[in-house]
């Protein structure tokens, strides 16, 4: 059995951004900006991307094993940035979905970590989620809230009540949510949802905004303040923020250096529209 760091589970997607009136196309989704920082940082890296067998190709740009899983359709989505001055005011548009992933699907393989990386609540089934838990050659679970609190109506994506957090919480080393996220699950400001999100049972947590990073862990917070202000690399920042924390843990890190790793990678992020390689 292959063994690795972190295996990296979610959709590919081919995406677009309306920005200052123009438009681009990219690969984007969660697995795609999480799974080069993983790299850079020295981890051992398996991906298991869903995405429609003739778009198979796409997966060339990926230098690291790669176990893909077929869905009907690659996701394609829109982003509209109308704000110049603010990219975390942004509209998401999501015109083909892909198909949920189930356990059947992923690779038989053994990894310290299996970071969940979604980016609407249709990509995993919390039957889905209980099952990469319990199953210990995944080792430990990473979760972004966006997986659960982005609801699609219209293909226009909305912010709904995640109501299994307190089942899914307790299975759950690494937690991820930014700040409308964190208000969502625990209706509390960041300091005391952090705290709250620990008590139903996640581990380490991390809250992430634009201009700055908190994390928690075993009772303590660690902050670090963004200066980097360029933004044309808004979308993946919160990707390479999460795994940058969770590769630089693996590595036997004190939670001060891995916050202080995680904002120097999402400042680079800032910096450049692509991935972090």
């Amino acid at each position: 059995m292959n063994k690795y760091d972190i295996l990296i589970v979610g959709h590919l997607s081919k995406d677009e951004f309306i920005l200052h009136g123009k438009s681009r196309k990219s690969l984007g989704g969660s697995l795609y900006w999480a799974s080069f920082p993983a790299k850079k940082l020295g981890l051992k890296v398996a991906i298991a991307p869903k995405l429609a067998r003739r778009d198979r190709h796409l997966l060339s740009e990926f230098d690291m094993d790669r176990y893909p899983i077929d869905s009907y359709t690659t996701k394609e989505r829109l982003f509209i940035y109308p704000l110049e001055s603010d990219l975390d005011k942004r509209i998401i548009k999501v015109y083909s979905p892909g198909t949920p992933i189930n356990s059947t699907e992923l690779p038989d393989i053994e990894v310290k970590v299996t970071m969940l990386a979604g980016v609407q609540n249709t990509d995993f089934s919390m039957n889905f989620v209980k099952s990469v838990a319990s199953r210990e050659q995944y080792g430990d679970l990473a979760l972004d809230a966006q997986s659960f609190v982005r609801e699609v109506r219209d293909r226009e994506v909305f912010y709904k009540q995640w109501r299994e957090r307190r089942q899914i919480l307790p299975l759950t080393k690494y937690f991820k949510c930014d700040l409308k996220e964190a208000k969502i699950l625990t209706d509390k400001e960041p300091e005391e949802a952090t705290k709250q999100l620990n008590e139903w049972g996640a581990d380490e947590i991390m809250i992430t905004s634009k201009d700055g990073i908190m994390t928690y862990v075993d009772g303590k917070y660690y902050k670090e303040i963004l200066t980097e202000k360029d933004i044309k690399g808004r979308t993946g920042r919160g990707d390479t923020c999460f795994v940058s924390f969770i590769a630089s843990r693996l590595q036997g890190k004190d939670p001060y250096e891995s916050t202080r790793i995680a904002k120097e990678m999402t400042e680079a992020k800032l910096k450049q529209e692509g991935a972090v390689k």
